[in-house]
Order: C-alpha cells, then sequence, then structure tokens
C-alpha cells in the first residue's frame, strides 16, 4: 500500500503490526513515512521518535524527523534534527537549505544565512536559495546584502511581486528611495497590490517628500482594510505639507481614535486647527499636548495663540506663564514667536530680526507663521522684511 501511495491504508496496516507486537525499528519508520506524506506530522514526529529510542541513530530519521517538526512549527526542534543530521554525516545542499528555514522561523537569521550560504556553496544555484537568503540578511539588517541576493535571484528568473517588494524594502533601508519605489511599483504591477505594498511605497514616498504620491499611496492602503493609527498619522502628515488642512485634522483626529495618540500628534493636529481658524478646537489639541508632555514650550505657545484668538484670556495669560520659563532664547525665531503670542511686540521684532540675520532662508515662513500674527500687525514688520530681503 505504502509503494502505490495508499499512505492512509499503510499507516492503518502498520499500526495493525504495531498493535501485534511488532515492535521494530523498521516497522516505525515506514509508518512515519506513512504519516508524513499523509500530512499527520505529529504522528510522524512520534514515529521517528520512536525509532530513535529504538537505536536508530543515522542522520536519515534526524532528517525526517526534522522534516516532521517544522510542519509542526516546532522549528527549533527542527533545527536540531538538522544539526544531528548534519553531525551524522549529511552533508548536501537539502539539509542545508531545510536548517536554513528552521533557523530564519526561529528568528537566528545569521545562522540562516551560514545555511543557505552553505547550500550555494554546494551547487545550489537557483532564485529561490538566493531569494531565502536575503530576507535572511534582511533580517539581521544587511540591507545591501540583501539587495545583491535579491538581484541575483531575479537574474535567475524569479520575476513576481514578492522578490521586487522585499527588494524594495532593502533598498530603502540601504538610503536607495528612488530604487525602493520602483521596484515597490513593480510589485503592484505585477499583481502584489495590497494594503502592505501601497503602505511602503507611501512611506517611501513621503520621506522623501513627494507628499501628494504618498497621501495617494496611504489613501489606497486605508481602502484595502490598513486601519492602522500611523498610516492615518503619516496621511495626515502628508495631507499636511499639500496644504489639505481639513484632510489633514480628520486624519490626525482618526490616528488618535485608533490609538496613535502622543503629544506630536495632538500639537500637529493643534497646527493644522489653527490653519483653518478653528481656534477652540486648536486650543483643545494643545490643551492634550501639553498635558501628555508639559516640557514642551511650543505646545504651550501654540495654545496661547489659539486661546488669545478664541478669546479666552485666562488660558491665553495661564498659558503664556508656563511657555515662559521654558523658553530658549538663544533661539531667536521660536523666541521671537513666544513674544509675538505675548503680546510683547518690542521684543518679538527685536528677536525676529536676529533670527533672520543669521537664517535668511526663514524670511518665507515669517509670512505665514499663526504664532507671528500680532507681530505682522505693526507696520514696523514690513519694513524689517524689506530689510531682511535686500540683505
Amino acid at each position: 500500500r505504502f509503494y502505490r501511495a495508499d499512505y492512509d491504508g499503510a499507516e492503518k496496516d502498520l499500526t495493525t503490526a504495531v498493535e501485534r507486537g511488532r515492535d521494530n525499528v523498521d516497522v516505525y519508520l515506514l509508518r512515519g513515512d506513512a504519516r508524513f506524506n499523509s500530512a499527520d506530522f505529529a504522528g510522524a514526529e512520534a514515529d521517528y521518535s520512536a525509532a530513535i529510542k529504538r537505536g536508530w541513530d543515522e542522520a536519515s530519521v534526524y532528517f525526517y524527523r526534522g522534516r516532521a517538526r517544522f510542519e509542526t512549527a516546532d522549528h527549533a526542534g527542527a533545527e536540531e534534527d538538522y544539526s544531528a543530521a548534519i553531525e551524522r554525516g549529511r552533508d548536501d545542499v537539502e539539509v542545508y537549505l531545510r536548517r536554513g528555514n528552521a533557523r530564519f522561523n526561529s528568528t537566528d537569521f545569521a545562522g540562516a544565512e551560514e545555511d543557505y550560504a552553505a547550500a550555494i556553496e554546494r551547487g545550489r544555484d537557483d532564485a529561490l536559495v538566493y531569494s531565502y537568503r536575503g530576507r535572511a540578511r534582511a533580517a539581521s539588517g544587511d540591507h545591501a546584502g540583501a539587495v545583491a541576493d535579491y538581484n541575483a535571484a531575479i537574474e535567475r528568473g524569479l520575476d513576481d511581486g514578492e522578490v521586487y517588494y522585499r527588494r524594495g524594502i532593502a533598498q530603502d533601508k540601504n538610503s536607495n528611495p528612488l530604487g525602493a519605489e520602483e521596484d515597490l511599483t513593480i510589485a503592484i504591477e505585477r499583481g502584489l497590490d495590497s494594503a502592505d505594498t501601497y503602505l511602503e511605497r507611501g512611506l517611501v514616498r513621503y520621506f522623501n517628500a513627494g507628499y501628494d504620491g504618498a497621501e495617494a499611496d496611504l489613501t489606497t492602503a486605508i481602502e484595502r482594510g490598513d486601519d492602522r493609527g500611523n498610516t492615518y498619522y503619516f496621511r495626515a502628515l502628508s495631507r499636511y505639507f499639500i496644504s489639505d488642512y481639513a484632510g489633514a485634522a480628520a486624519d490626525f483626529t482618526a490616528a488618535i481614535e485608533r490609538g496613535a495618540d502622543d503629544a506630536d500628534i495632538r500639537s500637529y493636529l493643534g497646527l493644522v486647527l489653527r490653519l483653518q481658524e478653528r481656534w477652540p478646537a486648536a486650543a483643545e489639541s494643545y490643551r492634550h499636548a501639553v498635558e501628555l508632555d508639559p516640557s514642551r514650550h511650543l505646545d504651550w505657545i501654540g495654545l496661547a495663540a489659539s486661546a488669545r484668538m478664541a478669546g479666552d484670556d485666562a488660558l491665553w495669560q495661564e498659558s503664556i506663564e508656563q511657555a515662559r520659563p521654558l523658553v530658549d532664547w538663544d533661539d531667536h525665531y521660536n523666541a521671537a514667536c513666544f513674544s509675538s503670542v505675548a503680546g510683547e511686540i518690542d521684543h518679538a521684532l527685536d528677536l525676529l530680526r536676529q533670527a533672520l540675520q543669521a537664517q535668511p532662508e526663514l524670511l518665507d515662513q515669517t509670512q505665514n507663521d499663526p504664532d507671528l500674527h500680532w507681530v505682522r500687525e505693526d507696520p514696523r514688520f514690513a519694513q524689517l522684511i524689506e530689510e531682511a530681503g535686500s540683505g
């Protein structure tokens, strides 16, 4: 029955033989093989163990039990058995490839890389082994090595979306964002159009200042089921940079609702609400930010500015007093913002003049920074800007 591939029938007959007193190595080995081929991997492992217990100590039985353990997700046990097979003289491609897989799944990425390299040294030169070693190298932080292996896999004919996706991630971590974006685009073209692929390409585009493309990709990721707070957070930032302040506010709120709630997100939400002149809501967001981290003087300034615009003089004054001891007066630009919000216009103009002398690239920012609203109302501001521009 076994040799006719009737593995269920073979297993039944061999079990009957055991029940009737056959208790030697051969019956357990053969029943283990029958069970393995019937996908009863736990039963196969038990039979190979029985054979070992009865004195069978050759490489083959450890190799077979390693296969069964791997299939039951006992990757540490599988690695141990493959090592035992190697110690007993098994030295071919398959045992190193399988031990590499067991080590990878046990998060021994350096060991997995060594085993895949051993398989390559013993003549395995196809796309699969390079793809596996690329995964191991990426997981151990060797992103340049991972890119080289994925290149080798592609050169040997692997052309699916997964290999381009993995190479794209490695390219990004190897400081090649343009190559990463190109690979992730190819992955999508080859059918790997999952939320994760769009998320990764969106993040690559975001960190490479491609905010329109990032916003589109992160939207697609969300449409495909990515409902994590960080995905909404990065779409919010992308929308902020393309001046979609209402969309950014909605996304920061969605991120907070999904648990991504920290002082940074509350601060950004406060900013985009201010840019929409939603003063009470902005003040509320900044209030949450300073509750989460009272040391952030810029958020106290944002709270003070929002309260002042909302007509809440008590909150304005309270926030100014909280911010004052935290201000870095050597940071002339942000100190000018504080003085503007505090109503100390003469001091604000003086600080702003010093800031523009040291950093003339801030000139455009002064035109729109909401903290400088009160300075811009002073006729001396225009003269200061003219002087800075001519300088």
